[in-house]
This record gives C-alpha cells, structure tokens and sequence, in this order.
C-alpha cells in the first residue's frame, strides 16, 4: 500500500550550478504531517515555535514552522534539516534583527527562532 502525500506538503527547490560540474539543480521533499506550513506571507509563526525558511522554484519560498516544546515536531524538523543539507542546502540561523546572518549552521538548533535555507552555488577554479 502507497501513501499519498498532500501535494502542497511537498516543496520543489531549486539548487544553483555555476561552471560545467554535473549539479543536481532542482530537489523535493516532503514536509511530514505534524509539521505546519505558514503559506500566508504575512503570517509570522506562533511564539514557541521555531521557522524553516525554504527557497521554492514556484512560491518563492515555503516556511515550515515546529513547536519548540514538542518533541516529535523536533525530532522530524531535524530530519527535514538533515535532509535538505544533504540535498546541497546551506544554513543560516536569523540574527536576532530577523535578518540572515553570516552563522552557517550544520546542525539543526531546535532553539533557533529562524533557519533559513539558501542554494549552495558551486563555484569553480580557473
């Protein structure tokens, strides 16, 4: 038996290629159902929630937001974020005046207010 999944639960995101390397250049995943989706760009998360901000090929970008005192929305943010670094995905955790700072992240930080995600650009000697 096959599950369907929702198709505004999975995200297409485009990733960047510069030079003549073979580069993957679009990706997907699946956001999981105890996830939440902010799809109104006015809409902020809810206090004691944390933000994924992820480029998105047709919406600009889809923010996936997690309770920061639950723990299985934890647990599936953390794979989303491994998922997503193994796709090619850089980092960056929101500086405290909500703008992207220089702090690439590696591991995901549940605490983080705001992630956001930007599309590794492969750049080549010449």
């Amino acid at each position: 038996m096959t599950t369907a999944v929702a198709e505004d639960r999975v995200i297409e995101f485009s990733l960047m290629k510069a030079g003549n390397l073979p580069t993957k250049l679009k990706g997907n995943i699946e956001v999981p159902e105890c996830l939440g989706l902010l799809n109104d760009p006015a809409a902020t998360p809810p206090k004691g929630f944390g933000c994924m901000r992820i480029p998105t090929i047709k919406d600009g970008d889809k923010r996936v937001i997690w309770d920061k005192a639950d723990i299985q929305q934890i647990a599936e943010a953390q794979i989303t974020f491994n998922k997503l670094i193994a796709e090619g995905m850089k980092a960056f955790r929101v500086g405290l005046d909500g703008k992207k700072s220089a702090e690439e992240i590696h591991e995901f930080d549940p605490h983080a207010e705001e992630i956001i995600f930007v599309q590794m650009q492969v750049v080549t000697g010449g």
